[in-house]
């Protein structure tokens, strides 16, 4: 069964609080990078419908810090505040060992905690032409968004993606079994920010299960605190 975390009174509720920083939207098969300041909230929306947005976090101050996504999943089941495909904290990676990020809202609970879709990766698929939407990997449009900031996709993590509403399950034997997201239009999840980090946000290109057969677009909102007293 479909649950949100929050009803829609709560969220309305919890935005007279906060005051809208930024929107945007990021168009199927690109991607872009921003900052997101401490204690600011970065609500991600399928706007669209079932579509998949990958998701890396830089610490600003010191660009070798980055959310490690398989480190997260273990340190979450160990607190028990989360699973294989819902986190609540986003740590980063050993030897600094922080938490980056801390989940808020999550109307699907039904994510992937991993890697992104590289050229080999679309080779092992059956080819470019049949598992992508273009000419470009989510691998790819990471390097396009990292560059005005002076890094590159190699520069990070390869395991510190975030699958926002990725569904993938196991067979018997082990195997991975790619699905279409469980989310519905309108379906989001809330980052809140634990220090100064720099977000890079991919539309996954993929055009099989993943994104439901159909690349979609992804809507950003960055919210603060409120000023008023």
């Amino acid at each position: 069964m479909h649950e949100s975390t929050i009803s829609l009174e709560e969220e309305q509720v919890m935005d007279q609080d906060r005051d809208l920083v930024e929107q945007f939207i990021v168009d199927k098969c690109s991607a872009r990078a921003f900052p997101l300041d401490k204690g600011q909230i970065l609500r991600v929306t399928a706007h669209e419908g079932k579509q998949v947005a990958d998701l890396k976090f830089i610490r600003r101050e010191n660009m070798k810090e980055q959310f490690s996504s398989s480190w997260s999943v273990l340190l979450n089941t160990l607190e028990g505040v989360g699973t294989n495909h819902a986190i609540t904290k986003l740590w980063s990676k050993p030897p600094y060992e922080n938490v980056m990020l801390t989940v808020v809202r999550d109307d699907s609970a039904r994510h992937f905690l991993n890697g992104s879709c590289s050229r080999r990766w679309a080779e092992l698929s059956g080819g470019m032409e049949v598992v992508v939407m273009g000419d470009k990997t989510c691998w790819d449009l990471f390097d396009d968004a990292l560059r005005p900031f002076g890094l590159g996709a190699e520069d990070t993590d390869s395991q510190g993606t975030f699958n926002v509403f990725m569904s993938v399950s196991h067979d018997d034997s082990g195997g991975l079994i790619f699905e279409s997201p469980r989310c519905r239009r309108g379906d989001a999840i809330e980052f809140r920010a634990e220090m100064d980090v720099l977000v890079a946000a991919v539309s996954c290109p993929d055009i099989n299960e993943i994104n439901d057969f159909s690349p979609k677009a992804m809507k950003y909102e960055i919210l603060g605190l409120s000023n008023e007293d």
